[in-house]
């Protein structure tokens, strides 16, 4: 429950140091079933990466990302994987600069 509100005050503590760039590690491994922490689902990843890319378009500031984490096994398939990894590329096409 702590995860989502945590990266909200760190993103709202960095705004006051003005950056140029934006590297962001998109990584899947704090999903549930990718053996992350319980209850971050593809919901919460999805609202994880709409606050970075949103908070970084309010500041003006390009991000440079990788898609990184998450591991295939008995809950993870590879398709899930790559769903969850479109919620990233989603993100940044809805949230890029002009």
């Amino acid at each position: 429950s702590a995860y989502l509100p945590t990266i909200w005050k760190r993103l709202e503590e960095a705004g006051t140091r003005g950056f140029d760039l934006v590297l962001l590690n998109a990584g899947m491994d704090p999903h549930e079933d990718s053996g992350g922490l319980p209850g971050v689902t593809p919901e919460t990843l999805a609202q994880r990466e709409d606050l970075v890319f949103r908070w970084a378009a309010d500041q003006g500031v390009p991000v440079a990302f990788c898609l990184a984490g998450g591991y295939t096994g008995i809950r993870m398939s590879q398709d899930r994987l790559v769903a969850l990894h479109r919620l990233t590329i989603e993100a940044a096409a809805g949230h890029a600069l002009s």
